[in-house]
């Protein structure tokens, strides 16, 4: 992959571009933006260009370097992340990046960090890495990759060149997602779900979810009381059962909660006289649901449904909030009809 095939991010890659073509390269950058959009890509994408001993001024792709970065084996190239059994960086691995980086280059002139998810490092983790970034070794590079970047400190944020990556416009996700071998139907579809996310995209055209979201999301719209247990396995599942890893997990409840609230907005949108924009194709279900329940209940769940996904991304009991979650839906009288159930 080059800089050229980064889809949607032609401001964030330019800026990038041009301050390796200047050759005045900062010593830390920031790269903020929604999640899936190519903070990540771009951030390797560079990483293999600074350390690249033939780059003019991009990285040439065929070296033994390259290739190295490519299959995170370079022994230059330090990446920090979320170890898959914490719900955040630990300051001691933070320590432990600051203390290689005051080592010098094992392979070529210069050594280079990525942090992604840098927003995953708690308080004294940022603090840890304040003093590298205030006083950087003259051949290191720091690339800070964070997607909620209210979470990074100040001084933090002040010690880094911060490049902005956008949403994706909607055509470009679908074109991408055509190319990969959707329907025009099912990439509109995936593409409004995703809202400018292409990695979101890709993981809903992969996985079951995207086959399987109308008969989830109906029946959460049509859990009545009583349907509680039931409904708090949907959602601390993701709609996705048993057998997979708990990070997978936790992306599959943010996922189907994401999908749940543009349900909800949809269902907002009837009540106010407005088309549904992102579910067209379970429209028969929100207009049900919209007929039974009043405006102020449905901003109610909204607000829930909005909550549960920031604390869900902050590593919460999944299945505490799906508990919640179920409580409030199952409250409603009556359910909402099914295509499968309509006569």
């Amino acid at each position: 992959m080059s800089f050229r095939t980064v889809i949607g991010q032609d401001k964030a890659v330019g800026e990038v571009t041009k301050a390796l073509a200047s050759g005045r390269v900062p010593h830390a950058f920031l790269f903020t933006g929604p999640s899936g959009v190519g903070k990540g890509t771009v951030a390797l994408l560079l990483a293999k260009t600074l350390l690249c001993p033939h780059a003019k001024p991009l990285a040439c792709g065929k070296c033994p370097s390259c290739h190295r970065v490519d299959s995170s084996t370079h022994a230059d190239l330090n990446i920090l992340t979320v170890p898959e059994d914490k719900s955040e960086i630990p300051a001691k691995e933070v320590r432990d990046l600051c203390a290689r980086l005051a080592e010098s280059p094992l392979e070529g002139k210069r050594k280079v960090a990525v942090v992604d998810p840098a927003d995953r490092m708690n308080q004294e983790g940022q603090n840890v890495f304040l003093k590298t970034l205030e006083e950087p070794p003259l051949d290191t590079v720091i690339i800070l990759v964070a997607e909620n970047v209210d979470v990074i400190l100040p001084t933090v944020r002040s010690r880094c060149r911060r490049v902005t990556f956008a949403p994706i416009a909607d055509e470009a996700v679908a074109g991408f997602l055509v190319k990969r071998g959707a329907s025009a139907d099912t990439a509109g579809t995936l593409t409004r779900l995703a809202q400018g996310s292409i990695g979101e995209a890709v993981r809903l055209m992969d996985g079951t979810f995207a086959e399987d979201r109308a008969a989830i999301i109906q029946a959460i719209l049509a859990a009545a009381p009583g349907a509680e247990e039931k409904l708090t396995e949907i959602i601390a599942s993701g709609g996705a059962g048993k057998g997979k890893k708990a990070k997978e997990r936790r992306e599959d409840v943010i996922m189907l909660l994401a999908a749940l609230h543009s349900v909800l907005v949809d269902a907002m949108r009837l009540k106010a006289g407005a088309p549904i924009r992102t579910n067209a194709d379970i429209a028969h279900a929100i207009r049900a649901f919209a007929g039974e329940v009043e405006l102020d209940e449905i901003d109610a769940l909204e607000k829930e449904v909005s909550d549960a996904i920031i604390v869900i991304a902050g590593y919460a009991d999944a299945r505490l909030v799906a508990l919640r979650l179920a409580a409030a839906f199952a409250r409603r009288p009556g359910p909402v009809a099914s295509e499968s159930n309509r006569g």
